[in-house]
């Protein structure tokens, strides 16, 4: 899987050597047989398209180069059995560079001075990375996400709550060794299992919020049974728990199914509060007279580096997708007024320290097609 980085995307965005080529292409994330035949299919024809557009900017040379290369990429197997939601070409006279995106695109080629990079910059602004906590009695784990994987992360959690606690097995029930916050001696038999319960959780909450290997200020969502997920809560130092909680035993589930679920939670959460703090960040800038959906007064501004954040409409939430399913997913679309003047619009504000945020048409201020908030 080629990850897109913020080093590749500052080449993309600083290659001046024109006419260069982009495509974007949708494909399966974990795809059947099925679905690799009809990705492939797919890339063979808009591959075939952009290739009939470049060819009248360029020459037969730089033509046949780009397509021995992508007809090796289309006859890969291994190529096809790792592919996220959409995949972005770039091409030059002299290199190909291919991106998996964790978002879908809709079908899309650009021939043109420079590489239209606005889905690359959709998709940095929505990842975000952030923890998942999957609590069990037993064999509790923690992993790291974001919006392409998930990781296991090892910081020396406890194998049970019986290591965790030093329960000795092997005695009876009610005599049972312990070490307890520097403690030794003889079990106390009135002890509940829920004090039981609580001390081991602060000991996993001091594992995690002590360790060097974590940072604490990235959003965690925990993965529990509903009473486990109550108390760990009750407790925890963590700061940037989301209230959404995975309920269930996570600790064994697939981790592919863990980052589907995790991903969801953290988008429905994250995402509709950026997207609630930005519309009102908007609406208290309107009353002072610094915002503006004109795009003549807009680009004017960009030029002189006064956009703060450029709201764009090319999101949508859908279930019309290549994944063929019933739940919504987020969507990056070309509307038919995208073109140039967008791209070159996006392109300046980014390049003035400007954010870039993608949202359903239906939320940008007076339905229009751009938006944006002035630093001044």
């Amino acid at each position: 899987m080629n990850k897109l980085t913020s080093q590749t995307l500052d080449i993309l965005l600083n290659y001046s050597d024109s006419p260069v080529l982009s495509i974007y292409i949708p494909t399966h994330r974990y795809p059947t047989g099925p679905n690799i035949s009809e990705d492939q299919t797919r890339f063979k024809n808009l591959v075939k398209s952009g290739i009939d557009q470049w060819r009248a900017a360029t020459d037969e040379k730089t033509v046949k180069y780009l397509s021995d290369k992508l007809d090796s990429t289309l006859n890969d197997v291994s190529f096809w059995d790792n592919t996220t939601e959409s995949l972005a070409i770039f091409a030059t006279k002299d290199s190909v560079q291919m991106i998996n995106l964790p978002i879908e695109c809709e079908e899309h080629t650009f021939v043109g001075e420079t590489f239209d990079v606005t889905p690359l910059l959709i998709t940095q602004e929505i990842n975000q990375p952030y923890y998942i906590l999957a609590l069990a009695m037993q064999s509790p784990k923690l992993f790291r996400a974001d919006m392409y994987d998930i990781q296991p992360i090892d910081v020396g959690l406890p194998a049970s709550y019986k290591q965790a606690l030093n329960i000795d097995e092997t005695r009876p029930e009610g005599h049972a060794n312990r070490t307890i916050d520097g403690a030794h001696g003889q079990g106390d038999p009135k002890r509940t299992e829920q004090e039981d319960r609580l001390r081991y959780l602060r000991i996993l909450d001091d594992t995690v919020t002590k360790s060097s290997d974590i940072d604490t200020s990235l959003p965690f969502i925990i993965a529990a049974t509903e009473n486990e997920a109550a108390d760990y809560k009750t407790l925890t130092k963590l700061p940037s728990i989301i209230d959404t909680v995975l309920s269930g035993n996570y600790t064994s589930s697939p981790t592919q199914e863990l980052h589907k679920l995790s991903w969801q939670a953290i988008r429905a959460s994250s995402g509709a509060k950026e997207r609630n703090d930005i519309l009102n960040h908007f609406d208290q800038k309107t009353s002072a007279q610094k915002t503006s959906i004109d795009d003549k007064t807009i680009y004017d501004a960009a030029i002189d580096g006064r956009v703060e954040t450029l709201l764009i409409d090319m999101c949508e939430t859908t279930t019309d997708s290549v994944s063929d399913s019933s739940k919504e997913k987020l969507l990056i679309r070309f509307p038919s007024h995208y073109g140039k003047f967008l791209q070159d619009l996006i392109r300046t504000v980014v390049s003035q320290s400007g954010k870039v945020v993608c949202l359903d048409k239906a939320l940008i201020p007076q339905q229009a097609t751009t938006a944006a908030i002035f630093r001044y």
